[in-house]
């Protein structure tokens, strides 16, 4: 089995590949990402003391970037068994995309309608407390936190980027030839309002990505929408029609054009 890092936006799915490849007999062995040490957990306050003004470092992490110690992360990739995956969210560095090659890893990334990521990005942030911006949003409006979730600014200590820029820092992983590619709405499935076809095509390309018997497609199909880490908000891939006011899913539309036309979303 070869090591596998899942790459994706916040609330993209990040959480679905990972359900996946523990099916397929894969153990999530870390996670990389600005919440190492944007968080208000006490692991979170020793990493951002310890970890401070780094003289050799990375720019982790996508919705707050941060600067984190090489060291450290190259510490986390390699702590992890030929079983082993990583979940992440990182903006694109062909510095950190040639070491995850150079380590064996297949970097798989994972992408999501950005109005979908933009439903989900707000209850996530409301409700988990240690989130940075939890106390932030707590304060807001719903329409304030919608035009902050969309346009981004700084809240506080924490300065969130745009949807804009978010998808702009993933981007050159999804046009870089050597990172295995998968939307979310391909790997739901009827249950979750995607195609039941399509989502054994995109699992049989994944088992041979990471050269596995093409029979734990079938294994992961049969068990994927169900119980798990919270991987189906509401389980179905367009329920952000529903959820985000017309007016933010036509500024959503309006600035994000680029993107969803050379993602596949319109």
């Amino acid at each position: 089995m070869k090591k596998v890092i899942v790459n994706a936006l916040p609330k993209s799915g990040t959480n679905l590949l990972a359900k996946s490849l523990r099916l397929m007999g894969y153990r999530e062995q870390g996670a990389i990402g600005s919440f190492l040490v944007s968080n208000t957990t006490f692991k979170g306050r020793v990493r951002r003391f310890l970890w401070r003004n780094p003289n050799d470092s990375y720019i982790v992490g996508i919705d707050s970037p941060v600067l984190l110690p090489k060291s450290a992360i190259h510490r986390i990739l390699g702590n992890v068994d030929e079983n082993g995956f990583l979940s992440s969210h990182l903006g694109y560095s062909d510095e950190l995309l040639l070491k995850i090659l150079e380590m064996d890893y297949v970097p798989v990334l994972v992408i999501r309608d950005p109005r979908a990521v933009l439903a989900s990005f707000i209850p996530f942030v409301v409700s988990y407390k240690p989130h940075a911006l939890n106390e932030a949003f707590i304060n807001m409006s719903q329409e304030e936190r919608y035009q902050a979730a969309l346009h981004g600014g700084r809240f506080g200590s924490v300065e969130l980027a745009s949807m804009l820029a978010r998808c702009n820092a993933l981007d050159p992983w999804y046009t870089h030839n050597a990172v295995m590619k998968v939307r979310f709405e391909d790997i739901v499935g009827s249950r979750g309002g995607g195609d039941d076809t399509v989502q054994m095509q995109t699992l049989q390309r994944l088992c041979q990505a990471l050269e596995l018997p093409q029979e734990r497609a079938e294994i992961v199909a049969k068990q994927l929408f169900g119980p798990g880490r919270g991987t189906f908000r509401k389980g179905q891939v367009d329920s952000w029609r529903e959820e985000l006011p017309n007016e933010i899913i036509n500024q959503t539309e309006q600035e994000l054009t680029p993107i969803l036309q050379r993602w596949g979303y319109i």
